[in-house]
């Protein structure tokens, strides 16, 4: 079964909020139940705040956070760090010792890399290991 993807923010708000206990009159605590919506409205908690706006986006959203609180989830990566694995896949790939192409192939290769450096440069972002020249 394949996980759902869901913002870091959301990730890291479902984890602290499974953290979190709530404790009634008789100081009777358990888990903060993470698929009970109207417990979540009234909390009065950035993780909540978090999560409900999430929910409030769209249907989809709210279909993916019961999947993911019922049957687990990944984070989405940055687009940085999307970047990130993408260059260094390339950095990593294989140039063949043998044939005709050899030449164009490590060429294509580097023309990827200084393509993605340019494009970060000419946006002002760094990434470690990418463009930071560090």
């Amino acid at each position: 079964m394949e996980l759902v993807r869901l913002p870091k923010e959301v990730a890291e708000a479902i984890e602290a909020i499974r953290d979190m206990e709530t404790c009634g009159l008789k100081w009777e605590c358990k888990p903060i139940r993470l698929l009970d919506k109207d417990v979540l409205r009234v909390m009065e908690d950035d993780y909540a705040q978090i999560i409900m706006i999430y929910l409030n986006e769209s249907i989809e959203n709210t279909a993916k956070y019961y999947f993911a609180v019922t049957q687990g989830y990944e984070e989405e990566q940055t687009p940085e760090e999307e970047l990130a694995y993408f260059y260094n896949e390339i950095l990593a790939s294989e140039i063949p010792l043998y044939g005709p192409d050899k030449l164009s192939l490590e060429t294509v290769k580097n023309a990827r890399l200084q393509a993605i450096r340019d494009t970060l440069n000419i946006l002002n972002i760094k990434i470690q290991g990418v463009n930071d020249n560090a």
